[in-house]
């Protein structure tokens, strides 16, 4: 069932009401020299301190005379009092207080209110429970019971009717014995074995669910069935202090004792962000929903709004004292209690969320596109415009984030077309279509004919030509001619209005009224370098002709005018000084120059970022750069100042009624009429009958893939002058972002690590010889029948013996292959038509031969896939198979007639292999599929993806690279490419990710025992996991299960690879740029003898300070294992029939060479596989067998402990 958008303005009839009843209530009137100040800072209700003495615990309920908040004080006589304050805004005297005697004097440490038993549930210092009437039962004791253990937090869950108490190891739920007088018992106690302190407890209605902060670890409870369903833990070990939820986007937010709040997905037990907030401990975080805000008290006496989804800082408010309560009463009205006050404060917030952007705001401005129809378009930062709805605030559509659009200097919406068309200041213009979400390119326009003339402004204007309406878009241009870029029945000429550049554009529909029928509907105003203003009539002459006639010219000297709007009535400019110049159009006298004007006062001391008119109310809206929003009348007086200590970007009318739009850092809020508009303004509003904008639905978002291409072709048209539009070319656009949605929520990615996208070079337009087209892996033969006026007919050839490797995929456009040409090539001629595919996009067979003259390449050939339509008048041969290294008996089964196969073992399983190459490229989460289903096409695109990807896909990513292991018989360069995408992860800054890629390098078998090193770093690690795992590694990689071997290891790998970078040196004359040894870099031959000394020597030292003798960290318990020194030995034997390792045939150099590499770089794996486990150093122990090895190690130990090592070395 399709869920009704949420309304955020309010329909017509509604908001008659509410006029009503704000006029009934008494509205503001402004009056010469004042004006509104809306303020949304907060203010002090009622204040109450209990200085010298501490401030006790405040516990707030609900009751029938409205909020009532209860403490438990204590005298310095046996007996107490209970403190209740009654808070209701809608009397007179909103507060009240009235104070009732207790026999007891407790002193309460945790204070929860039963709603149905009308009841506090007290836990006071003398370890005891004690049952409290409210005031309806003037506070009398009702029982107590003794805990079994000391309590650290308390809440009470209204949906079973359970105390939930939490202590030391324990969280107990408490239930009510029927009965005269109630009584607390234990229903349930859960037991937490590792012991933590359980410092906060929340209930989360929503989820059914009880979170626990024990320590540094969440933990989540079933509170129906008392069981723990979930826990994640905090990497740092900061005990955290409260929490708070939003569960529409599924957010955890957590504070601790060291002021940082952290952000965690629930669902995934993931932390998504942390932050710093404050510089003491965070008391209490509330989610403030409507305003899409958290709130933030802490021990150092601050008030702090964030933003809930940048978790940018808002507002801050400093209250002087220590906070430790905080409750929202409603939306506006919330309590505070400090070390020594208790105070109910309201924060009058005029503004409500309308959407988030995920990115700062550029240009905010409503498009009216019918009578009740309007949308408003968000331009942002990141390079997209944004559409959205006035009504709901929903994103309708996205345009996509090509790199040329980050340049736009002025855009236009046609709503008649629904096209927006962006000018960068050149002699083209983009036209996106605004029918898809994401909005592609459609095509790109050229409207000046050289390339000095350049196009510097857009307008749209609604005409009425001869009883019928018509849309148009004007374009202002450098040589200061103006001109309609739309030439459908209409025809126009450049007509020139400005000696200079033409600045601005403006119409009576530009300016969002497109009701205005009067004869000023077809008037066209422009300013000009010239600083000339010229208003200008837009005439339909014989034989369709369009023709600009001036009519009136003002100078405007010595102010340059920044903003231009046409008005019914008046011409509207801004200056630069920020003041407003108003012309009226009646007082304009024709032919003449009109040198005077009404001007305004400056409207903002800086400069005004926004500029917009609502004709049903004529009034005028700006804001500053210095975050201030001002409404003014038409004459320049202030009518409104919102007084608020967020920072506004940019503003607009949202809809005729005046309600805004403004933005502020990542958001965009909405202002209603009813809240600020004066009381003239709201008769004036009743008076007229506003029709309602129509909802629209968002349109589904539905990237192409060839969006997801760096260079993107699309086809471009000449318009100059009265000639009409004319296809060129195609034209390469830049493409290197990508725009996705995250939680209905626009987000654009950039592609880090991908190569810049080459553009086609001088020759992408030339001629190329025709030559014949080579077919691809799997094809099926064929030849041309013979067609009219068709010569050339394709040969058949045979495939090579050995395919050629594929290329490696990417986002870009893969290189001109000149060997590999297309079927045929029509060359362009003139006069000739050539037909266009209507998206204009490479698949199209046409489009592809412009695109390749000299060949289609590699990355773009694809097999003849069933779905594809059958190609036209083509006889078929037979299939061709490719040439694998396969078994007779399948290359039997091949020849045998078609009924009559059976499909062997092996033929089956290659089948199965080929299966899920072509699985895992279907998967969603592999954002950038291969140009073909090649093993290392494929890898190639994994590997690519797995940098900087969240944690569910680099598992995603890992576990496909296993299965190919398992599958395949990796290549060498494929072995390559994965060891050192992996061996790179092993030193992620996070956990999860080192320990998944030293997973996935066990599971593929690409460690030996020349990774010593590397997995000696990681038995340092700070997680246990790792550790563990490292040392597993190590064992059956290289049979080292004791620190002695581990070292004696370490040291002869450094010491050989000391003496092959030398030998290194000398063979090759240029060193390689970079090499890697877990975490070292080095670009230079010396900074590589560096890492392998002082490098090596200081690891060893930390190997030797930090580790026991088995490998485990001296701080942590290993198990008990009773280990044999026989199974050691026995371990490094050869796994085949269990005989020694045969030592004594000598090493090669390129073997040495890449056992060195082994610290720094990665050696060919698997290319012998005969190779033993473990290699000695050269020249030494060549002859000896494994037990030789460790008797020589025991004896070398033996004199570098007496000073005599055999490499020089100190002791470590």
């Amino acid at each position: 069932m399709v869920k009704e958008p949420v309304r955020i303005v309010p329909l017509w009839r509604e908001l008659q009401g509410q006029l009503y009843h704000k006029l009934q209530m008494g509205a503001q009137e402004v009056t010469e020299g004042s004006n509104i100040m809306l303020s949304d800072r907060p203010t002090i209700i009622f204040r109450k301190s209990s200085a010298p003495n501490f401030m006790p615990v405040i516990c707030h309920y609900s009751g029938e005379a409205g909020h009532y908040f209860a403490s438990f004080s204590r005298k310095s006589s046996k007996k107490g009092k209970v403190r209740v304050w009654v808070y209701n805004p809608e009397d007179e005297t909103p507060m009240s207080e009235k104070e009732y005697a207790i026999e007891e004097d407790p002193k309460v440490l945790y204070i929860s209110y039963v709603s149905h038993l009308h009841l506090f549930v007290t836990y006071c210092d003398d370890i005891h429970l004690r049952l409290f009437g409210d005031h309806t039962q003037e506070c009398k004791m009702l029982s107590e019971v003794k805990s079994p253990y000391s309590v650290t937090s308390m809440c009470y869950n209204p949906e079973t009717g359970e105390v939930v108490t939490g202590a030391i190891g324990i969280v107990a739920f408490w239930g009510f014995t029927p009965g005269k007088v109630p009584y607390l018992a234990v229903a349930r106690e859960v037991q937490i074995s590792s012991g933590e302190f359980v410092h906060y407890l929340s209930l989360e209605q929503e989820r059914k669910v009880l979170v626990a902060l024990c320590e540094n670890i969440i933990r989540v409870y079933d509170y129906h069935t008392k069981t723990q369903t979930r826990a994640f833990q905090v990497s740092q070990g900061v005990s955290l202090t409260c929490c708070s939820s939003y569960w529409p986007q599924s957010f955890l937010f957590t504070g601790d004792l060291a002021g940082d709040i952290k952000v965690w997905n629930f669902d995934k037990g993931t932390q998504s962000t942390q932050f710093k907030a404050h510089q003491s401990a965070i008391t209490t975080i509330t989610t403030r929903h409507s305003f899409h805000t958290i709130m933030t008290t802490s021990l150092d006496g601050l008030l702090k709004e964030w933003n809930l989804t940048t978790c940018e800082l808002l507002r801050r408010l400093d209250i002087g004292e220590q906070l430790f309560q905080m409750q929202f009463l409603n939306e506006q009205t919330f309590f505070l209690c400090t070390l020594y006050t208790f105070s109910i404060r309201t924060v009058h917030n005029f503004c409500q969320l309308f959407s988030r952007t995920k990115s700062i705001l550029t240009k905010l401005l409503r498009v009216q596109c019918g009578p009740n129809k309007a949308r408003i378009l968000a331009a942002t930062e990141d390079g997209v415009i944004r559409f959205l709805s006035p009504v709901t605030g929903e994103m309708l559509f996205v345009t996509w984030p090509f790199q040329v659009l980050e340049k736009a200097l002025d855009y236009v919406y046609d709503p008649d077309r629904e096209e927006l068309l962006v000018t960068m200041g050149t002699n083209d213009i983009y036209v996106l279509d605004t029918t898809k979400n994401p909005c592609p390119v459609k095509h790109i326009l050229r409207v000046t004919e050289g390339l000095d003339d350049r196009v510097l402004c857009l307008a749209y204007s609604r005409l009425d030509l001869e009883g019928r309406t018509c849309s148009f878009i004007f374009s202002g241009y450098k040589s200061g001619k103006v001109r309609t870029i739309t030439q459908n029945l209409y025809r126009m000429g450049n007509r020139k209005l400005h000696d200079g550049k033409v600045v601005a554009l403006s119409s009576i529909s530009a300016s969002g009224n497109l009701s205005y029928h009067s004869r000023e509907s077809s008037y066209l105003c422009s300013y000009g370098q010239d600083q000339y203003i010229i208003l200008s009539d837009v005439l339909l002459k014989k034989d369709n002709f369009l023709e600009v006639l001036p009519l009136v010219v003002i100078p405007s000297f010595n102010c340059r005018i920044n903003n231009l709007l046409l008005i019914p009535g008046y011409i509207c400019a801004l200056t630069e000084h920020n003041r407003v110049r108003l012309w009226r159009q009646a007082s304009l006298v024709p032919g003449q120059k009109n040198r005077f004007w009404k001007e305004t006062g400056a409207l903002h001391a800086t400069t005004i970022t926004s500029f917009d008119y609502c004709h049903t109310l004529s009034m005028l809206v700006t804001s500053g750069s210095d975050g201030t929003v001002r409404v003014w009348d038409i004459l320049g007086q202030m009518l409104v100042e919102f007084d608020t200590s967020l920072k506004f970007s940019r503003v607009c009318f949202a809809n005729q009624r005046g309600d805004l739009v403004v933005g502020c850092n990542m958001n965009i809020y909405f202002i209603p009429c009813v809240l600020y508009l004066p009381r003239d303004h709201l008769y004036m509003l009743m008076s007229r009958c506003v029709k309602d904008d129509m909802i629209e639905r968002p349109l589904p978002f539905l990237p192409h893939f060839l969006l997801t291409f760096d260079i993107v072709f699309v086809p471009k048209y000449r318009q100059v002058g009265r000639l009409a539009k004319k296809y060129e070319r195609l034209e390469p656009i830049s493409n290197p972002k990508e725009v996705v949605m995250e939680n209905n929520v626009a987000t654009v990615l950039h592609f880090i690590g991908k190569e810049a996208s080459a553009l086609p070079g001088p020759d992408f337009y030339g001629a190329a010889p025709y030559i014949k087209e080579v077919q691809s892996e799997f094809f099926v033969k064929y030849q041309l029948l013979p067609q009219q006026g068709a010569k050339a007919t394709l040969e058949k050839k045979t495939l090579p013996a050995e395919l050629p490797p594929a290329p490696p995929p990417s986002r870009v456009l893969p290189p001109l292959v000149e060997p590999i040409p297309v079927l045929s090539r029509i060359p362009f001629q003139a006069g000739r038509t050539w037909p266009i595919a209507p998206d204009g996009y490479v698949p199209n067979s046409v489009i592809r031969a412009q695109l390749f003259p000299k060949g289609t390449p590699k990355a773009l050939q694809c097999s003849l896939d069933l779905s594809r339509q059958p190609l036209p008048r083509r006889k078929m041969v037979k299939i061709l198979l490719p040439e694998t290294d396969e078994p007779e008996a399948v290359d039997k089964i091949r020849r045998k007639k078609p009924q009559r196969r059976r499909p062997s073992v092996a033929f089956s399983g290659f089948m199965r292999s080929r299966d899920l190459l072509s699985e895992i490229v279907s998967k969603p989460w592999l954002r950038h599929k291969p140009s073909d289903n090649s093993l290392p096409s494929v890898t190639k695109a994994i590997l690519d993806l797995m940098d900087d990807v969240p944690y569910s896909t680099y598992l995603m990513c890992t576990a496909a690279l296993v299965q190919l292991a398992e599958s395949y018989p990796l290549p060498d360069k494929v072995q390559e490419d994965a060891f050192e995408r992996l061996i790179q992860d092993t030193t992620h800054k996070e956990v999860r990710m080192r320990l998944a890629a030293w997973e996935a390098l066990g599971k593929m078998d690409l460690l030996s025992e020349q990774e010593v090193v590397p997995l000696a770093r990681a038995l340092l690690d700070e997680n246990k996991k790792v550790r563990d795992l490292a040392r597993s590694l190590l064992d059956s990689v290289a049979g080292i299960t004791d620190k002695f071997v581990l070292k004696k290891e370490m040291q002869r790998m450094a010491d050989s690879s000391l003496i092959d970078l030398s030998s290194f040196g000398r063979d090759q004359s240029a060193f390689p740029r970079r090499v890697r040894a877990a975490g070292i870099m080095a670009e230079t031959a010396d900074e590589a003898k560096v890492a392998l000394t002082e490098g090596a020597q200081k690891l060893m030292t930390r190997v030797e300070n930090q580790l026991t003798a088995n490998l485990f960290l001296m701080n942590e318990i290993p198990p008990k294992v009773v280990r044999d020194r026989r199974s050691t030995i026995s371990r490094l034997r050869s796994p085949s029939r269990g005989t020694s390792v045969d030592f004594t045939t000598p090493e090669t150099l390129p073997v040495g060479q890449a056992r060195w590499l082994g610290i720094f770089g990665k050696p060919e794996r698997r290319a012998a596989p005969a190779a033993a486990p473990f290699a000695p150093e050269r020249g030494k122990y060549k002859s000896l067998p494994r037990e030789g090895i460790l008797k020589r190690c025991c004896w070398e130990e033996s004199h570098s402990q007496a000073g005599h090592h055999p490499l020089g070395l100190s002791p470590a």
